[in-house]
């Protein structure tokens, strides 16, 4: 569901607000390459003036609610658009929703070394699987 959803997908780091994966919708609606998006504090994709109220939104998924508002979000061309956010809690682990954590799939690794060879990096190490 994840890959194939027509919603907006980004999972952020509750803690310090980085992208830990985001969906093909997300790139296609935001006009960020995947690589630029994980990895990436989620503040850059809003309005340094009207930024979502983070602490907000954290402290409600946190208590285990869903939280829904409406805000503008910053396109990769510098316009921004208005989009739902809805902010749940995920666990440590939990697959339920997005299947695997970014980290552990092949579309991810590669990414990632991609990213570091634009930078001059050597590759991360790979996990293998059976």
């Amino acid at each position: 569901m994840f890959e194939v959803s027509l919603d907006v997908i980004l999972m952020i780091d509750a803690a310090d607000g980085t992208v830990l994966d985001a969906n093909p919708a997300a790139t296609i609606a935001l006009g960020y390459p995947l690589a630029d998006l994980i990895g990436g504090s989620w503040s850059r994709l809003f309005n340094k003036r009207y930024p979502p109220y983070a602490n907000d939104v954290r402290s409600a998924a946190a208590g285990g609610g869903t939280v829904v508002l409406t805000h503008r979000f910053r396109h990769a061309n510098g316009r921004f658009v208005p989009m739902d956010l809805t902010a749940i809690l995920l666990e440590p682990g939990d697959e339920t929703r997005s299947g695997p954590p970014a980290g552990d799939t092949a579309r991810h690794q590669r990414t990632t070394a991609r990213r570091h060879a634009a930078r001059g990096g050597p590759a991360p190490a790979r996990s293998i699987r059976a």
